[in-house]
């Protein structure tokens, strides 16, 4: 059931040793599988670009922190536009006081109070896009609609974040036709990772009645496979 779902789908956390085997034997029947490391590099071990400029040989940013980098764009391997999903469910408790009022035989008034509790539950959830740029020689670049500076754009900067980012990702195809441009992830990257892989998920509890998870290793771990799927040759 799990190879019939959207493509790329985690199948089984195995030992190195173990995944090598697999995937030599599954390639063997024709399929596409790449065995990635497990845990995937997190934003900590890429260039986190705060502001960015497409000239016209190289794509250089700005990170948040650490040294500028530069990427000739004939080097791009990559670019990925994907979405991560952060999820609160909060499980809310109502309580109301009932007081009944009544008269006992000998005439007196009697009250009785009676707590009522009443349980619901809400949610909210939020969307961010983000783009993330590999290099031949090993760079990975990640620019977050929420935190990028979308200035690089010049004149044709749009008002709004989502639709600047839309307008960065078609650029940077632009820039780079060699590179391979995969946008699967917009919709992948929002969905939770299955239950074996829980060991790296994000998801945490802050309250006995609140549970907030965010989709950000999903969008990591699916990013460096299709990462590897290229330079494997899995995907042209």
């Amino acid at each position: 059931m799990r190879l019939v779902l959207a493509p790329p789908t985690p199948l089984a956390l195995l030992a190195p040793d173990e995944a090598a085997a697999a995937v030599e034997r599954l390639r063997r029947a024709g399929l596409g599988v790449v065995a990635p490391w497990m845990p995937p590099p997190s934003d900590e071990q890429r260039t986190v670009a705060r502001t960015f400029t497409l000239g016209p040989a190289a794509f250089s940013v700005l990170p948040r922190a650490g040294a500028p980098v530069e990427l000739a764009w004939s080097e791009v391997g990559a670019i990925l536009r994907g979405a991560v999903s952060t999820r609160t469910e909060k499980e809310l408790i109502h309580r109301k006081v009932v007081t009944t009022v009544g008269m006992a035989l000998d005439g007196s008034i009697t009250a009785h109070s009676e707590v009522i509790r009443n349980w619901d539950s809400a949610v909210d959830e939020e969307t961010e896009q983000v783009i993330h740029v590999f290099g031949k020689g090993g760079q990975r670049i990640s620019l977050h609609e929420r935190s990028v500076d979308f200035s690089g754009l010049g004149p044709s900067k749009a008002v709004g974040r989502f639709q600047n980012t839309l307008l960065l990702a078609t650029l940077l195809k632009e820039k780079a036709p060699q590179a391979c441009y995969d946008e699967r992830l917009v919709r992948l990257g929002r969905r939770p990772l299955p239950m074996f892989l829980r060991a790296f998920s994000r998801g945490q509890s802050t309250s006995p009645t609140t549970q907030r998870t965010d989709t950000g290793v999903t969008l990591d771990v699916l990013s460096e496979a299709l990462w590897l799927a290229v330079t494997e040759g899995v995907l042209p």
